[in-house]
């Protein structure tokens, strides 16, 4: 009787139970998934951003002018960083960007919208400041970009000084009167870069660099005066410097296209690449601070010191000018590529043709209105003449170089590697001679050669081949050591 009442009890627990495991199970079939083709997701969106304020604060005595020479840090409201993403998780489309330091002048951005496998469109913006100095003394004045000038009083009066103690007065004066500056400049980066995969093993991409460069930063130029003291005395020499605030306009714009096909055993890649670039401000035009009335070295005008050409008298124009860089462009054909090769060895090569180009025109020979001994008796500040005494308006500059790479290795042992390089540069300049009859050196005299070396044999093309080969041996006896 016990026992029958035992086992009702359990059977009645049972009875209670079965439900419950019954409900369970049922509970976890209706919490499963459905079928991939009816599966819904929610978008994935993400943004996050760092804000806040800052201010520098410099010791005195302290460097920080290096600190900041690369970055930005402003006073105030920030934004120091942000990012985001747009997706979904059975989507192969997505789009993420960022920002660091936006609103700065060391900011940068990054978008990026790719369908996985497929393609990939990438954007970005760099800026990098680059800070020189504050604080900055030039009395020069720049009246339009790349031309420099300066009170006409001042280097009158500077040049009928006459004592150096009246000189360095009116130095200090204008010194003293001139307002501080600071000398900084600026480089913005654009790059765009877009990728396809057509087939498993074709693809093809594309990139596009536009590179500015704006600001002003220093650049010296000068001359000297040698004169000679009795036999075995030695000789005086008297340095003529000056300092300007180079104003920079660069731009560059740079094109790439390629084409290539993987495969298991090895790969082909086709590229070209076009590069231009273009100078704003070629020209640096500047007047002579200590005098207004040209003369040239060895010059027998009265109103000029009679001086022996090349050795006194120099750094006597009214105004001069720096050609700083041409505009120039290039075009790149480039072939690559690799293949295994039995035994665990492999081959690769690179072969690239490139063709460099710069036109721009001639300078006058000078812009100082001295009349200088031995030169053409013409207009050396008129362009025009340029052409009339050379045959040319400009240089026709053409250069082509080839480079060619070869490797060749293996891996078949385990412990020992071998390679084998082979590298060749040929740089071929076709740019025809310029038969420059003579220079006007330092502003100052007309010459014709450089210590019995004519001016002629400067402007000659030199063209070369560079060959290199190489073999390296690595063994490696273990993890821990290799020889090489």
């Amino acid at each position: 009787m016990r026992t029958q009442r035992h086992l009702s009890a359990v059977l009645l627990g049972l009875a209670f139970l079965t439900p419950a495991v019954v409900a369970q199970e049922a509970s976890q079939e209706s919490s499963k998934l459905p079928n991939a083709p009816s599966t819904r997701f929610e978008p994935i969106t993400r943004f996050d951003i760092e804000f806040g304020a800052e201010a520098p604060f410099f010791a005195n005595g302290d460097r920080w002018t290096k600190f900041v020479q690369f970055r930005d840090i402003p006073s105030g409201f920030v934004v120091s960083h942000f990012d985001f993403a747009i997706g979904q998780d059975n989507n192969r489309w997505s789009l993420i960007g960022s920002g660091l330091d936006a609103g700065q002048r060391d900011q940068r951005y990054r978008l990026e919208l790719e369908k996985f496998g497929v393609s990939r469109s990438l954007f970005r913006f760099n800026s990098f400041p680059n800070f020189i100095s504050r604080g900055v003394t030039s009395p020069y004045a720049e009246i339009s970009p790349g031309v420099y000038t300066l009170p006409t009083p001042f280097r009158s009066a500077f040049e009928l000084a006459p004592d150096d103690a009246t000189r360095i007065s009116l130095v200090n004066d204008l010194v003293a009167n001139t307002a501080h500056s600071t000398l900084q400049g600026r480089r913005q980066q654009f790059l765009f870069d877009q990728d396809f995969r057509l087939t498993k093993h074709l693809f093809i991409n594309a990139n596009v660099m536009y590179d500015r460069r704006t600001g002003h930063r220093p650049i010296g130029v000068g001359a000297y005066n040698r004169t000679a003291g009795a036999l075995g005395a030695g000789a005086t020499w008297l340095t003529f410097e000056d300092e300007l605030p180079e104003h920079v306009d660069y731009r560059t714009t740079e094109v790439r296209f390629g084409i290539g096909y993987q495969g298991h055993r090895g790969m082909v890649r086709f590229d070209y690449t076009g590069s231009w670039f273009g100078n704003n401000v070629k020209n640096l035009v500047f007047v002579n601070p200590y005098e207004v009335t040209a003369c040239a070295a060895g010059s027998l005008d009265v109103s000029c010191p009679v001086a022996v050409s090349g050795t006194a008298g120099r750094w006597r124009f009214d105004q001069e000018q720096i050609y700083t860089n041409p505009d120039n462009h290039a075009n790149t054909f480039t072939v690559q590529g690799r293949v295994k090769l039995p035994a665990d060895s492999f081959f690769s090569a690179l072969m690239a043709y490139s063709m460099r180009r710069q036109d721009s025109a001639f300078d006058p020979f000078t812009l100082s209105s001295a009349v200088f001994p031995g030169a053409p008796a013409v207009d050396m500040t008129d362009p025009t003449v340029v052409q009339t005494i050379l045959g040319q308006s400009s240089l026709h500059g053409e250069v082509n170089t080839t480079t060619g790479n070869a490797v060749l290795g293996t891996r078949h042992w385990r412990h020992l590697l071998l390679t084998a390089r082979y590298r060749a540069f040929r740089y071929d300049n076709e740019t025809p001679v310029v038969a420059l009859p003579g220079i006007i050196d330092m502003g100052s005299f007309w010459t014709t050669n450089f210590d019995g070396t004519p001016v002629t044999a400067f402007e000659v093309p030199s063209s070369y081949l560079r060959q290199n080969v190489s073999f390296e041996a690595v063994w490696r006896p273990n993890r821990h050591y290799q020889f090489r």
